[in-house]
């Protein structure tokens, strides 16, 4: 019996891009599509850090797992106090010998300032591991406590950060090992604690002398919330679910002379439907658009169009349409969906197809062909739409309440129309296969998927 294969019927009439595959050939593009992504983990965190200029890496990368120098902990002191640049700027010296080169002007500034003492005379102890007590100075410091003016003292700086509730209790001792990911942490917390004697955050405060963007800032929570326009959405305290996916065509309307981006939601369900779509350009704040079952030529702002799809001969239940219309080409947004169980889908941030992209009416659907056993032989998905040039693909697996995988080795470069194979293994079993397409004139196609039961020569699981 041969093995089953879920092959891909490209016929497209245009291109695509978007960002590029893994092991496959780039095609130029600027077009991303990603979901927002929640700030879990310490590597999260170290990424919104860098996101805000408060964190950098080395050539190693981020170093998460090294212990920090003194050296290091006095600069992160100085962006925290939004003066970063006045010591790039800086003419102070120092009576230090030990101080490396890229950090002289930050010692420097740093010491005239009386941030920080040397560990003698002639010495400043730069390659010194900093320890918690150390670093949790520098941030009290930040915050505007004063060890000199009897605020805490240095050797219980970790006890003072506890009791003022930026870090849990016991969670940092001399006795444990101490290393940037903690760096990382303990600033990520205390940017969302209030200066001393005052009801404004640190946060808040970078913001306030431009230290930081506050719109950057916003995306992760910092800052206090502003009042929106009556005709704008706040999501930010929604729970969003990955057990839904939200699949992408995006490409020049059909219907008039400007982008659009048609929406489905994965897995097709019976019953389940979009209720609501929100828009936004800046990732923060979303409008909700108006939604309807009947195109208005009329309309000029965005809204969407909802058809409501016949059941599919897969088993993949009905499903619903959603064009986005009236978009700008070559614009970023980012898109999300609440459906009528009352759930938001992970939203996801798309760049439109510029204005040379032709219109593009569908993503396809899945089909199979089975043996007189019942065993899936084949199945393949059909595009209609035609392609011609150079376009990238790539094959992924998704399983609901998981982010998609690529699947390794399944993805390249195709020209024109042609038929890719992706040759089923049991590591695809029980869950939905799909892929992704792009060229350069912006079109991004993300199927639907097939659902994989059965595998031909291989038991149900």
């Amino acid at each position: 019996m041969s093995k089953k294969i879920l092959s891909l019927i490209l016929i497209l009439a245009l291109a695509f891009s978007i960002a590029g595959f893994a092991n496959a050939k780039a095609v130029t593009t600027s077009v991303e599509i990603t979901t927002t992504a929640e700030v879990d983990t310490t590597l999260d965190r170290a990424n919104a850090l860098k996101d805000l200029g408060l964190f950098k890496g080395t050539g190693s990368g981020f170093d998460l797992d090294r212990a920090p120098t003194r050296t290091e902990a006095i600069v992160m002191l100085l962006r925290m106090l939004g003066e970063e640049k006045k010591a790039e700027e800086s003419s102070y010296t120092n009576p230090f010998t030990d101080v490396p080169s890229w950090a002289t002007q930050y010692i420097s500034y740093a010491y005239n300032k009386g941030y920080t003492n040397g560990t003698s005379v002639s010495t400043f102890g730069s390659d010194d591991l900093a320890t918690p007590e150390q670093f949790f100075t520098f941030m009290l410091r930040a915050l505007g406590y004063s060890d000199k003016d009897g605020d805490f003292d240095w050797s219980a700086s970790v006890q003072k950060a506890e009791s003022l509730s930026i870090v849990a209790s016991g969670n940092y001792t001399d006795n444990e090992t101490f290393n940037r990911g903690d760096c990382v942490d303990i600033i990520y917390s205390v940017l969302s604690a209030n200066k001393k004697d005052d009801n404004i955050t640190l946060a808040e405060t970078l913001i306030a002398k431009e230290s930081i963007d506050g719109t950057i800032a916003a995306k992760y929570g910092f800052g206090k919330p502003t009042a929106l326009p009556d005709d704008l959405v706040d999501l930010s305290s929604k729970t969003f679910t990955n057990n839904k996916r939200l699949c992408v065509l995006s490409a020049k309307s059909i219907w008039n002379d400007n982008a659009a981006i048609k929406l489905e939601i994965a897995p097709r369900d019976f019953g389940i439907k979009a209720t609501s779509i929100y828009l936004s350009e800046d990732g923060i704040n979303y409008k909700a658009l108006k939604m309807s079952s009947k195109r208005d030529s009329n309309n000029e702002e965005p809204y969407v169009y909802a058809v409501e799809l016949r059941e599919m001969s897969a088993g993949n239940g009905m499903g619903h349409n959603y064009h986005i219309l009236n978009l700008k080409f070559d614009t970023t947004y980012t898109v999300c969906v609440e459906t009528s169980q009352n759930e938001f889908i992970t939203p996801i941030t798309i760049k439109t197809a510029n204005s040379k992209a032709a219109a593009v009416s569908g993503f396809g659907a899945p089909y199979g062909n089975k043996s007189s056993n019942g065993m899936y032989t084949s199945a393949f998905v059909g595009i209609n739409l035609s392609l011609e040039n150079e376009w990238s693909y790539q094959f992924y697996r998704w399983t609901p309440g998981s982010n998609p995988a690529a699947i390794s080795g399944a993805s390249g470069i195709a020209i024109g129309s042609t038929v890719i194979f992706h040759e089923l293994t049991s590591e695809d079993l029980n869950s939905f296969v799909f892929w992704r397409v792009i060229n350069d004139d912006g079109v991004i196609i993300e199927s639907i998927g097939y659902y994989v039961e059965l595998v031909a020569g291989m038991p149900p699981q």
